[in-house]
């Protein structure tokens, strides 16, 4: 019979984590930058783009000079993890008994639900033969 159990295991990891919150300022002081230099070039529609163009480029490159320092250092970090699972136990279940006799010279055999004992009580019963 099979009887279900949970087994839960934990164990630590070290995960590499970066050091300190990253900078956004330089991401905005470079996008500006960039809006105003690409305004000033084209006209029309062409200088809209050139002020898209600019902010975009601005924007990376002043998230580049802002988190430079950050970008190489980390730390180990612990944490725990945990699994789970379901494991299915084999368990032996007695659900009867064979039993053999003798009555009379003849053998005989049954199964019943409880253990019989030492003894074993029979019922005996006469039929008529037929001719």
């Amino acid at each position: 019979m099979n009887v279900p159990r949970q087994e839960r295991t934990s164990q630590w990891v070290n995960e590499p984590r970066r050091i300190g919150p990253r900078d956004y300022g330089g991401a905005v002081i470079g996008g500006v930058a960039g809006a105003l230099l690409g305004n000033q070039v084209g006209k029309g529609h062409g200088r809209e783009a050139a002020t898209a163009v600019g902010a975009a480029v601005g924007a990376f490159a002043g998230d580049n000079v802002a988190n430079r320092d950050r970008s190489g250092r980390y730390e180990e970090a612990a944490r725990e993890v945990t699994n789970c699972r379901t494991v299915n136990d084999v368990q032996t279940r007695i659900v009867g008994y064979q039993v053999g006799y003798e009555y009379r010279g003849q053998q005989f055999s049954t199964v019943m639900s409880g253990h019989p004992g030492p003894s074993l009580p029979v019922r005996v019963t006469v039929e008529p033969v037929a001719r």
